[in-house]
């Protein structure tokens, strides 16, 4: 099975710190941690937060064939429906991963393969 890859836009170096590591000890999984400066390419799986991609920067990050994931510590359902108008998955940070590594896996295209979380 090949590794999906997840590029890390998130500014705040401890969130970004735990969540590479919470992806590296999955099974199947990349992360990448990137900077403000990266481009990524289409076909790319983003996972940021709101507070670091806006709805309409999400909006141009989809538009360009860029998959975006958005995980908020303070889940609002206008926010939530801002990035799914924008073409994101928005989903709430929380201690049980399940929930992101599903929205990762259906981001890339693999909704229905486990992964030991």
């Amino acid at each position: 099975m090949a590794e999906i890859d997840i590029q890390l836009l998130v500014r705040d170096p401890s969130v970004n710190a735990a969540l590479a590591s919470r992806i590296a000890r999955a099974p199947g999984f990349l992360a990448q941690v990137r900077d403000a400066g990266f481009a990524p390419l289409p076909g790319s799986i983003i996972l940021t937060t709101p507070s670091d991609c806006s709805p309409v920067y999400c909006a141009e990050l989809v538009r360009d064939g860029v998959r975006v994931v958005l995980l908020a510590p303070v889940p609002r359902e206008s926010d939530r429906a801002a990035y799914a108008l924008a073409g994101g998955h928005f989903i709430p940070m929380q201690v049980d991963t399940h929930e992101l590594f599903a929205a990762l896996r259906e981001a890339a295209g693999d909704p229905v393969s486990p992964v030991a979380e």
